[in-house]
């Protein structure tokens, strides 16, 4: 179902989110109180990494974004200094959107704040809140994103969260205090897909998914598709309409936003797999190295067999064929502007649909902006991560 208002009402959504073993709730706090925010050292000082391990282009922490952000509630036993304490808390693995960092989501979105708040009122019970990036810095290339995908170039994401992230601060990273029966993830943009994705990939470990702004349904080949509709033609216009002008944008170029995520989702989704064949008008170069991805296009319009790839990683898609009712049982949150820099509310308002046809239970909320401040890509996500709090709290 979709929903439109202005950013400026206030949903309540209600409930508050359960903590420790027991589904208890916690009383309203009438004081200020604090939580704690912080960044762990790079992932890959960890040696659970194995899943990146080998990849082609030799992922590094060199730009300091690959690392795990982690909110903490007030009265947590790390904030408290009790160890004997045995309360567990749920948590919330919070996946950051293209060339984002989890120090962002302290900084800019203000989590913790936002959080404390939200406890404060009795809007949202204690949890932690596991930030995750994907960022696709090397030693030779800023892409800005991997979309959390599994491939020979950038190491398998997926595996690496699911399998060896997540496990990992269930049970062997004990000063978390996590409840593993008890997870939800979603994410904005890119982290939206991801947690999609994610939650398809590994549907018996997250009770929540939702997704802010996030690309869902690409629509492939169809009139109305995305593809078709709004990334190539955008890509044409931002690059002089000129084809073989269009090349990997690294780093990310603000001038050129619709063409670096483009090559940021064709290195998740359509990495060209043999390393000396650069064959054909839809391959394009990774610079400084061996390996090139497929764009889903040429001059005269998409290219099946590219486009063919990029719907295997299409959530709608995937939803239909390898995980049918991998969403069943699950309480599932969308939201989007109507103004998206990215046309994502077209693929929202889609997804929507295919959903509410599947049998789905959802929410979805298309939001509007004020004069002068159009509800875009990510201008009021500090509004839009309130209300997915509440939401997870709500429904864990």
């Amino acid at each position: 179902m979709r929903k439109l208002w202005t950013v400026s009402l206030a949903i309540l959504i209600g409930a508050s989110l359960l903590a420790g073993c027991a589904k208890r709730k916690n009383p309203v706090i009438s004081t200020k109180i604090s939580g704690m925010y912080f960044t762990s050292s790079s992932l890959f000082a960890y040696p659970f990494n194995s899943a990146l391990a080998g990849n082609k282009l030799g992922i590094t922490d060199i730009s300091g974004k690959t690392k795990i952000g982690t909110y903490l509630p007030p009265g947590h036993p790390a904030i408290q200094g009790n160890p004997t304490s045995f309360q567990k808390y749920p948590a919330l693995y919070l996946l950051a959107d293209f060339d984002q960092t989890p120090e962002l989501f302290d900084s800019y979105y203000q989590l913790q704040a936002l959080a404390d708040q939200l406890l404060t009122t009795g809007e949202m019970d204690s949890l932690v809140i596991v930030v995750i990036t994907s960022d696709m810095r090397t030693a030779t290339a800023n892409l800005g994103g991997t979309f959390y995908a599994n491939n020979f170039l950038i190491g398998d994401w997926l595996t690496y969260i699911g399998k060896e992230v997540i496990p990992w601060i269930d049970t062997t990273y004990i000063q978390y205090r996590i409840d593993p029966t008890r997870k939800a993830i979603a994410g904005l943009g890119m982290g939206g897909y991801g947690a999609f994705r994610l939650a398809l990939e590994y549907d018996t470990l997250f009770d929540v998914v939702g997704a802010m702004s996030a690309p869902l349904a690409f629509g492939g080949t169809e009139p109305s598709g995305w593809l078709n509709s709004f990334l190539m033609p955008q890509v044409m216009n931002e690059n002089g309409n000129n084809y073989t002008g269009i090349q990997v944008v690294d780093p990310f170029d603000a001038s050129k936003p619709v063409s670096s995520w483009m090559f940021a989702m064709a290195l998740g989704f359509s990495p060209r797999l043999d390393t000396t064949d650069q064959s054909g008008v839809t391959w394009r170069g990774i610079p400084n190295t061996h390996y090139g991805v497929d764009i889903p296009f040429d001059n005269a319009g998409l290219v099946p067999s590219v486009v063919d790839q990029w719907k295997s990683w299409d959530i709608e898609n995937l939803l239909n064929t390898t995980y049918p009712n991998a969403l069943s049982g699950k309480k599932v949150y969308l939201d989007c502007g109507d103004a998206d820099d990215f046309n994502f509310q077209l693929m929202n308002r889609r997804f929507d649909t295919f959903l509410t046809g599947k049998g789905v239970t959802h929410v979805y909320y298309e939001y509007s902006g004020y004069p002068g401040h159009d509800a875009t890509h990510t201008i009021f996500t500090y509004d839009r991560l309130r209300e997915l709090l509440k939401y997870i709290s709500a429904n864990m």
